[in-house]
């Protein structure tokens, strides 16, 4: 089916919409690791682990915030795709990018930033690679007065790479943040989801213990 067949319909209106509440780990999506160390792995995400993974990453170590434009290049094959698109939560602006990162010319990415003006930046290594090889220098060209924070992920960021993609502006030099292999924010999310099933039957032995304690027993607990 085509994108337009897809679309053809009327409109539906925002009354028509439906929203289920279900299990904190009830399955949202599968994502499967690279498979850098061996057969690629499927992982089953719950709507909770990847809810708190992704406020906590966006928030915290992004620094995004409401009103913000945020880019990164991926495709939809990808985690950070379900990255960028998560934004939405916390009240960003995602800025889509459809086609190849070096045409028309090498730096259509960094025109795309500005003409948007992002406050986040995000791209692969082999993003810089190319920038390298092409002898794209955003700085020298590309005003970004909003940006914020570059960030690279999808394999090892060298020293190489960081020395080159710095973005520098009048007071401030932006250095980019490595997030390491692609699947880490989704294994994260995997690990919240089993640490707090784990903290949810301690807290619950410890309730069970509490009631038949002899301290607590023909009194009320306070």
């Amino acid at each position: 089916m085509s994108w337009g067949a897809l679309l053809d319909h009327p409109a539906v209106a925002a009354a028509e919409f439906r929203f289920e509440q279900v299990p904190f780990d009830h399955p949202l999506w599968i994502l499967f690791s690279s498979g850098t160390t061996g057969l690629p792995k499927a992982i089953v995400h719950g709507h909770g682990g990847i809810l708190l993974e992704q406020m906590k990453l966006q928030r915290f170590h992004m620094d995004l915030r409401q009103g913000d434009r945020a880019f990164f290049y991926t495709t939809t094959g990808w985690m950070m795709w379900n990255f960028l698109v998560s934004s939405l939560l916390i009240g960003v602006c995602p800025v889509l990018y459809d086609g190849s990162p070096a045409y028309p010319q090498p730096d259509v990415l960094w025109q795309t930033a500005q003409e948007c003006g992002v406050s986040f930046f995000g791209a692969s290594p082999a993003y810089v690679d190319l920038m390298s090889k092409a002898g794209v220098v955003p700085a020298e060209k590309f005003d970004l007065p909003g940006l914020r924070a570059i960030m690279l992920a999808g394999s090892p960021v060298s020293a190489a790479a960081g020395r080159f993609l710095p973005y520098q502006r009048p007071g401030r030099v932006f250095r980019p943040r490595p997030l390491g292999r692609h699947t880490q924010p989704a294994r994260r999310a995997h690990r919240h989801r089993r640490d707090l099933q784990r903290a949810h039957g301690r807290a619950r032995g410890a309730g069970r213990a509490h009631r038949h304690s002899p301290l607590t027993q023909g009194s009320s607990a306070r």
